[in-house]
């Protein structure tokens, strides 16, 4: 208009939705031919208030776009702190890994050591062990045959010191028999001389007493 109004027919984004429902309502309740005018809608806009509008949305596009670019830059740097934490969380987690890789092996190493020497002493150990006891074996076995050489020697004496107390014995009661022999022999001469000189005694008692 030449006061510099403008009329703006159902530019939309201008109009809430409600007004617009609220105006289709009437327009229909109305049942006049004002229905066809329910998809647009006549707004009255002074210029400086669309410039000052224009300005906000170009304003509004320019903060967007730097905040876009901010967050994209906030993006990019973060993707980087992160990688670079990645990056070195892992050669961390690398180094850690060859250091227990390394004493992994050392203690290995060392077990495997300590089980040769293991090795080393149990065979050693068992050969000392098969030689004491072969050398125990044949001591025994020596100590076994002497015992039976001296049982045997002890029972071929035995037998001759039996064999000796027998003969011994039978001299001994031979020995006995012609002792008591001999004494029954001695005991009769001896009891005869008695007996003879007690009737030696007798007929001198008696002639005695006959002369006298």
């Amino acid at each position: 208009g030449e006061d510099g109004a403008i009329f703006v027919l159902n530019v939309q984004g201008l109009a809430s939705d409600d007004s617009s429902a609220a105006a289709a309502a009437a327009a229909t309740a109305s049942g006049d031919g004002a229905s066809r005018f329910l998809a647009s809608e006549v707004v009255l806009v002074q210029r400086s208030q669309l410039q000052k509008r224009i300005e906000q949305c170009k304003s509004l596009r320019t903060s967007n776009n730097m905040l876009r670019s901010q967050l994209e830059d906030e993006s990019d740097k973060l993707e980087a702190e992160c990688q670079a934490k990645v990056a070195e969380a892992r050669e961390r987690d690398q180094a850690e890994i060859q250091e227990l890789t390394r004493r992994r092996d050392g203690i290995d190493r060392a077990s495997n050591a300590k089980a040769r020497e293991s090795d080393r002493i149990l065979t050693g150990m068992s050969t000392s062990h098969c030689t004491a006891a072969g050398q125990l074996t044949n001591l025994y076995q020596r100590k076994v045959e002497h015992e039976n050489e001296r049982y045997d020697a002890l029972e071929a004496e035995r037998l001759r010191l039996q064999a000796s107390i027998e003969e011994t014995s039978v001299q001994v009661e031979q020995q006995l028999a012609r002792e008591h022999d001999q004494a029954q022999r001695e005991l009769g001469r001896r009891v005869a001389e008695k007996d003879l000189e007690i009737h030696k005694h007798r007929d001198l008692v008696a002639f005695m007493q006959h002369r006298f």
